[in-house]
């Protein structure tokens, strides 16, 4: 019995099937079979099937009448031998480890379903690939029982199996084919599958299949009239699975439904748009569908900024306000409208959304007056924050600061609520939840605004950073707070681009650049030190674990995503290092690990790392705290990242490995006041061999920091003490 069946139902797929087939037998488990069934195809696809089965036996060909994608699926399962059952649809493709890393999980777990993350790959019209972006499974794990049934509303935001492998057995054990609808098979099968209450099912965060988007012909982009008749069965099998499972009486699960049943109605929009019904006719049906208890319920509580698109946010707040011509008319009444009304259209959509953010903002402004001018406790706030997500750099320190040490004051912090730092916050006091009512009207009536990166704790609309662009701003005073050391040139930080009241500096050469350079007025830059280094002195003096820290930084917009990722100089010159014998063999010989935690803007392409040494670690920003590891390491491996900014403030050793030099200063930073070589604080190497040299040399020196590079530190931090978020509230209390 073959380890995994893969079935591939196939209809006219000629020109992209080939790449599919490739990636089949380029699996590192080869104990596998591909059962091709051709399903009326009217191009070359059924003479590829044949020859493929011709040349390799693990390949089997099936040719039947037109019946649709369910159809081929279900005579895949009948045909099938494997045991396991993996489905892959022809436009796709797997990774070549995508069969033994999947297998050898559903056999260690005795798994009844294994799910991964999958790479969404955007190609054009010619099948070239435009850009790629990963999806990791975020709750990955083994569930069982209750903890599995708890998650299922996660499992099913995404109506797809092709990201799931099945245990063949439990399949047949409960008589589970495809449903004879033309969209929506997905769904509705593995609805139909966790309602049978599998024992075990493993979710895999790491990628393994290529979704190909903007494929030609697309079902979901074309006019299917049998959807009108009932478009949400979806979403009503998720409603009755959760409530079958008793799990309705969570908000959390309610509102995971409500969305689901929006997205249906979204779709059933999408469908109508592209119908050659009238006006009058598509309007009838969109109130039938709102007259249904759950849609009408769905769209009543289901909020704005769960949509993940910004047209979707839009065709929400209009059916909120029952306006459902309006809907339509900006969905477009059929798919001959001329390419001059659809930019109307769009242009019409997008004005829509800048007058709603717009008296959005004017309705916080005029509260915010109100409250300050009636409420005392809206006045003299604080309002601190980083990007929204997190609390980890100077912006959660600096508010700790005032939480311990002010706790007087009423200091605010902006954060999600689904922030893996928001308990953090929650234990301090004060957490506000980003994007939220709350937020925006705290910001227009606070006295400060503190943040990471400028324009602190702004609401997000666009219409706000429009008109903070021409110089309409808030009233609080903001202060910049950073995130790391500036040590490259940015003109985008000139003075004519944004307002600071306070841009705190934490070196003192960084301080006389920006003070030199970008236009602010002489009181604008001060040193006075990051928030986040006091902590860092005072916890530095702590042991160190044995572990070397490999922390590259980000590249631009122009790097390539997925798969076209692997042919960058970045990820071939880490992922070399990552398996090096030799590096491997000084690990070994002096006990130590190595943790490769890249940029957090290159944590998408974690996956695609990977190594054979049980003393080397691929860390995730999920998972690890940047300035926990800072504080562990004994030494620091960077390129150009500004933490070892940090490392050298803890008089760590630290090696530079710059090995794309040229490229990094024409495509992403250009060199500022700061040379490596001349300022840097440990060796440049450009290579991985002098690099190794050098980390040998550091391990046999007792990982100790050279006297030249200790002096060095000591010029660029004369500010060395745990008072940086004093002198920082000093200073904005002077402002």
């Amino acid at each position: 019995m073959p380890c995994i069946s893969f079935i591939v139902p196939i209809y006219n797929m000629e020109r992209l099937l080939p790449r599919a087939l490739r990636s089949l037998r380029a699996q590192t488990l080869t104990d596998f079979e591909a059962i091709l069934i051709n399903d009326g195809s009217k191009d070359g696809s059924a003479a590829l099937c044949a020859q493929a089965a011709a040349e390799d036996a693990r390949f089997r060909f099936i040719d039947q009448p037109n019946g649709g994608v369910a159809a081929a699926r279900n005579a895949g399962l009948d045909a099938a031998r494997g045991e396991y059952i993996f489905f892959l649809d022809p436009d796709d493709w797997v990774e070549s480890d995508a069969a033994e890393v999947l297998y050898h999980t559903a056999r260690n777990a005795n798994a009844d379903c294994v799910q991964f993350g999958m790479f969404y790959d955007v190609c054009d019209e010619n099948g070239k690939l435009l850009h790629s972006e990963t999806d990791h499974c975020t709750f990955s794990g083994v569930y069982r029982g209750k903890p599995f049934k708890e998650h299922f509303d996660e499992m099913a935001s995404s109506y797809l199996i092709i990201n799931k492998l099945f245990r063949r057995a439990f399949l047949e054990q409960h008589h589970l084919r495809f449903p004879c609808h033309q969209l929506g098979e997905d769904g509705l099968f593995f609805v139909a599958f966790y309602r049978r209450d599998p024992g075990c099912l493993v979710v895999l965060e790491k990628p393994l299949y290529h979704y190909t988007i903007a494929r030609r012909g697309s079902l979901s982009n074309s006019y299917h009239p049998e959807r009108l008749e009932d478009n949400f069965y979806l979403s009503d099998a998720v409603w009755d699975t959760v409530a079958a499972w008793g799990l309705l009486d969570s908000p959390m699960h309610r509102a995971k439904a409500n969305y689901c049943t929006v997205r249906d109605l979204m779709m059933g929009i999408k469908n109508l748009g592209c119908s050659p019904l009238s006006l009058a006719e598509q309007t009838a049906w969109l109130r039938n569908a709102l007259q249904k208890p759950r849609v009408r319920t769905a769209v009543r509580s289901t909020p704005l900024h769960t949509m993940q698109s910004r047209n979707d946010r839009v065709k929400l707040l209009l059916l909120k306000l029952r306006l459902y011509r309006t809907v339509l008319l900006l969905c477009g009444t059929n798919q001959k409208s001329r390419k001059g009304k659809t930019r109307m259209k769009h242009k019409f959509l997008r004005a829509l959304c800048y007058l709603k953010e717009l008296l959005a903002m004017l309705l916080c402004k005029l509260l915010g007056a109100v409250c300050r001018a009636f409420i005392p406790a809206y006045r003299g706030i604080w309002l601190v924050g980083e990007r929204g997500t997190d609390a980890r750099d100077n912006g959660y320190w600096f508010y700790r600061y005032l939480r311990t040490q002010h706790p007087e004051l009423r200091a605010y912090y902006v954060i999600t609520a689904d922030s893996p730092d928001a308990a953090k916050i929650n234990a301090l006091g004060g957490a506000v939840q980003r994007c939220s009512f709350r937020h925006y009207l705290l910001y227009y009536c606070a006295d400060y605004l503190v943040g990471t990166h400028v324009q602190p704790c702004a609401p997000d609309l666009i219409v706000h950073y429009h008109l903070a662009a021409k110089g309409i701003r808030a009233r609080g005073k903001q202060v910049f707070l950073q995130h790391g050391v500036i040590k490259d040139e940015m003109q985008w930080l000139h003075r004519k681009n944004l307002y600071l009241d306070l841009f705190v500096c934490g070196a003192k050469p960084e301080y006389e650049y920006i003070r030199d350079t970008y236009g602010f007025a002489p009181k604008v830059p001060r040193y006075l030190g990051l928030a986040r280094w006091d902590n860092l002195l005072r916890a530095g003096q702590a042991p160190c674990k044995k572990m070397i820290l490999f922390m590259p930084t980000w590249r631009g917009a122009h790097y390539p995503d997925g798969e076209a990722f692997r042919g960058t100089q970045f990820y071939q010159s880490c992922q070399a290092l990552l398996n090096s014998p030799r590096l491997h063999k000084m690990l070994e010989q002096y006990d130590y690990t190595l943790v490769f935690y890249p940029h957090i803007e290159m944590q998408k392409h974690l996956a695609q790392f990977h190594t054979d040494s049980a003393r080397v670690c691929l860390a995730d920003s999920t998972t690890h705290d940047v300035q926990q590891l800072l504080l562990d390491c004994t030494l620091l491996i960077t390129d150009y990242s500004s933490v070892f900014f940090d490392v050298a403030y803890l008089e760590k050793p630290e090696l530079y490995y710059q090995f794309d030099e040229a490229e990094f200063r024409q495509y992403h930073y250009k060199q500022g006041y700061f040379d490596y070589r001349r300022d840097g604080f440990g060796p440049v190497c450009t290579t991985e061999e002098a690099l190794l040299q050098a980390l040998e040399t550091a391990l046999q020196n007792g990982m100790q920091m050279p006297p030249e590079y200790k002096a060095r530190t000591a010029a660029f931090f004369p500010l060395r003490d745990t008072q940086n978020c004093a002198r920082t509230y000093e200073a904005i209390c002077g402002l």
